[in-house]
């Protein structure tokens, strides 16, 4: 196994217990000044000081990081990766005074529709194509770790098409070096020419974990599952052994945060209309809050009640929510910097939502999420000693290279 000692980095480490960050632990990141980092083979051996490196690693091949920012990679724990093109028309209707061709977010389910309609047309080269192309571009600003979920198939066959493109794809990601992939099945929609809510998931659910699947993520709101559709199905998920997550309080209060809460999903996303009532049960309940301020950017306000959260003792974590109807954009700095201007995240505690939350939010903060021995070694350089560079600079990109598994790919320039 070969071995890589960094030097001389302004070190982000936000080691700790293995779990999610509350309240004002959210802004400690563990700042190691001329910090150093022992790479073995895929994981982190030590981290320490420049100064106090042991005298062991003395003769490791080496990099001088030159002052720059190395901290974990972002975890991305929220994206529909698996697509064809955004929905451009609709995107640029939503913001001009023009008719949009597609109903505004009341009636989001037309768009998905439309989206499950190219999926299926397009063929399996075309769609992990695009996919790949996705991942080096999210990987490019520092993203090491993407939960992608199904969702646009909407038929049986076409979810196990889904599930099945995304296994192939996890395959080739990790030995291409790129961020690692953990698979969700998605129940967006009522499936088509279906009148029951439920009809048709039970024997998806029970063969995605058997296909590589970890989540079980169902859409809970007008248009899409009902409270008590998407209950049945969330505990149909539970007996099969999949984890489960919740779209929540998107376009309208539901209930389904404190349901979501309620029966120990491992998130709760979206929360723009989360009710003042439900704020401290899912502040008190173990599920991450996952944030994604690039759809209240592209769709427009309300932005999630992040501060509020985090002060009630909310475990909050940022991701893209990466779509082609609601955020066609991958880039989590930009996430972080929308956090900050427009919901009141400090940069401290945004890039601990991007980080160790984030993997909270896929059950993997014992993994990855921050720098300290025996954690998978994920992270990535930035041309900066302030981390806040990175926050207030969304136009440009910092991210010299990343490591991924102990393997380095620098960005092109």
């Amino acid at each position: 196994m070969s071995r890589l000692l960094l030097t001389h980095a302004t070190l982000f480490t936000l080691s700790g217990a293995g779990q999610a960050r509350r309240g004002t632990a959210m802004r400690e990141l563990g700042l190691i000044s001329d910090g150093a980092l022992v790479v073995e083979g895929s994981r982190i051996e030590w981290v320490g000081q420049t100064a106090h490196i042991p005298r062991e690693y003395f003769n490791t091949q080496e990099i001088d990081c030159k002052g720059r920012v190395i901290s974990p990679g972002f975890v991305d724990s929220h994206t529909h990766l698996l697509f064809t093109e955004p929905r451009w028309d609709e995107i640029a209707a939503r913001h001009s005074s023009l008719p949009e061709s597609t109903p505004r977010p009341h009636s989001l389910d037309r768009g998905i529709q439309r989206s499950a309609r190219e999926f299926r047309e397009a063929s399996d080269g075309e769609l992990l194509a695009k996919a790949r192309r996705r991942l080096v571009d999210l990987q490019g600003f520092g993203t090491t770790t993407v939960e992608a979920k199904t969702g646009y198939g909407l038929t049986n066959e076409q979810e196990l098409r889904a599930l099945e493109l995304l296994r192939r794809l996890s395959a080739e990601s990790l030995a291409a070096g790129l961020p690692e992939i953990h698979p969700t099945l998605l129940a967006h929609v009522p499936m088509s020419g279906t009148a029951e809510q439920t009809f048709g998931w039970a024997p998806l659910i029970q063969q995605a974990k058997t296909m590589g699947a970890r989540f079980f993520d169902v859409y809970c709101d007008h248009g899409a599952y009902t409270l008590e559709s998407a209950r049945r199905l969330l505990q149909c998920a539970q007996a099969a052994g999949l984890m489960l997550k919740v779209h929540a309080e998107q376009l309208h209060p539901t209930g389904a945060a404190r349901m979501a809460a309620a029966l120990g999903a491992v998130s709760v996303d979206h929360l723009e209309r989360l009710p003042a009532d439900d704020l401290g049960t899912v502040a008190r309940s173990a599920s991450v809050a996952t944030l994604l301020p690039g759809c209240a950017y592209f769709t427009g306000p309300p932005w999630p009640p992040a501060r509020e959260l985090i002060d009630a003792g909310a475990a909050v974590a940022l991701a893209t929510d990466l779509n082609p109807g609601t955020c066609p954009s991958l880039s989590m700095p930009f996430m972080l910097s929308l956090a900050c201007a427009q919901m009141k995240l400090t940069p401290a505690e945004a890039w601990t939502a991007a980080t160790i939350n984030g993997a909270a939010a896929l059950g993997m903060a014992q993994e990855t999420g921050s720098l300290q021995p025996g954690k998978r070694a994920d992270l990535a350089c930035f041309e900066t000693c302030d981390l806040r560079e990175v926050v207030y600079s969304p136009a440009s990109n910092l991210c010299v290279w990343v490591m991924q598994s102990g393997r380095i790919r620098e960005q092109a320039q």
